[in-house]
């Protein structure tokens, strides 16, 4: 089952069930609350994020929490981070590590210079020998200054700039 879970702030309803359709699973669409993470490991073969930490009082998932997303990520099944989710348990310095290229936040435990976005229209491009369907004309935040935490593979870009990546953690 894909478990999607989403903030106050990032309702995209949409996205799971179309989501769940593609990879012919079915979905659990969470919004507002941590609690679906402390049963992952019985209940989850993809953990699909849109979420950003603290985002407009939504806040920050307890140690029980994260000792479940732990666990999760040590069994190596997948994870999605959709718009600016690699901030999503951003308070955890071993998540920080995992997420490939992050978006930074102001005030960033690590100190690291805060990301920056831009509210236009714009096309995402896959990289060349990508087989993927361009996206023209989106009309959403474009993400620059991502901080690179680990390897990646790029593909999709907008300008240059990073929009669909994937990466590989220690647990696969």
């Amino acid at each position: 089952m894909i478990v999607f879970l989403a903030d106050g702030v990032h309702r995209r309803g949409l996205t799971a069930p179309a989501l769940s359709k593609a990879l012919s699973l079915p979905h659990a669409y969470y919004a507002g609350t941590y609690e679906p993470l402390l049963s992952l490991e019985s209940t989850c073969d993809c953990l699909v994020l849109h979420l950003i930490a603290d985002s407009l009082g939504f806040g920050h998932a307890g140690a029980e929490e994260e000792e479940a997303v732990r666990r999760y990520v040590k069994s190596g099944r997948p994870i999605v981070l959709l718009h600016a989710s690699s901030a999503a348990f951003t308070q955890w310095a071993w998540w920080r590590k995992l997420v490939g290229l992050r978006w930074v936040r102001a005030n960033d435990p690590d100190g690291v210079t805060k990301s920056r976005h831009q509210k236009r229209s714009f096309d995402v491009l896959p990289k060349a020998g990508v087989v993927l369907e361009p996206m023209h004309d989106l009309d959403d935040e474009l993400y620059f200054e991502l901080h690179p935490e680990r390897g990646v593979e790029v593909l999709m870009e907008t300008e240059g700039h990073p929009q669909a990546f994937t990466t590989t953690t220690p647990y696969g």
